[in-house]
């Protein structure tokens, strides 16, 4: 007897986990093929990858420089640089690891220029989508002000300090992927993190405006 033609179709199909096994296998050859052709200097896919990951690099170098126009000068750097580098990019971390890294580096350079040109500026305004974070101090402010005085608390730490408390805080990254961000061990990203979080709350418990948000403990 003849199966049900539904029963027949469904016979000829592969099983549901096989079709997604062979989706993933796809997508993971694409991803190396669009690899392979950023390292040769397409410039059409590295147009395609940066696309992908320049959400987060405007966001991460906003929080690193904290100064709206320095900050588009590091993203247009930090975007260079990947593009000059790309060839030398060999996988051993994920592409936006590996870009994010380019821009803490950079933002860190650019720090300590302004320190030894004794040039600040009064940071900028987190822009409205960057005010929520989870498990960040911002979240327990209410008032802009607050968010500004806070801004110029994180302004004065170290760059190093700042970033890793940045990327773990704001941006949510575990260690070890902050240890690949800045190319430090995993004990040395923790012990900044540790510092960062002790010179935060120490500023903070000073300023009257902002000591109440110690409570929530999340700094």
């Amino acid at each position: 007897m003849p199966l049900p033609q539904r029963e027949q179709q469904g016979a000829a199909d592969p099983p549901t986990s096989d079709r997604s096994a062979e989706a993933d296998d796809s997508e993971l050859l694409d991803e190396q093929a669009l690899i392979e052709a950023c390292r040769r200097g397409d410039r059409s896919a590295l147009a395609r990858v940066l696309g992908q990951h320049i959400r987060v690099l405007e966001r991460v170098v906003l929080r690193m420089v904290w100064d709206k126009a320095d900050a588009e000068d590091v993203l247009q750097q930090t975007l260079t640089t990947a593009v000059e580098s790309f060839s030398r990019f060999r996988g051993e971390s994920a592409i936006q690891t590996w870009l994010i890294g380019i821009a803490v580096g950079i933002s860190r350079n650019h720090s300590r220029m302004q320190k030894r040109r004794r040039v600040y500026h009064e940071p900028a305004p987190l822009p409205n989508a960057l005010l929520a974070s989870e498990a960040s101090a911002e979240q327990q402010a209410h008032d802009r002000a607050l968010l500004e005085r806070l801004q110029r608390h994180l302004s004065l730490l170290s760059p190093k300090r700042r970033e890793v408390w940045v990327l773990h805080v704001l941006e949510g990254r575990t260690i070890e992927e902050i240890a690949q961000i800045v190319g430090a061990n995993q004990f040395t990203t923790k012990s900044r993190l540790f510092m960062a979080r002790k010179e935060l709350r120490r500023r903070l418990r000073h300023d009257p405006a902002l000591s109440p948000m110690l409570r929530g403990g999340n700094s």
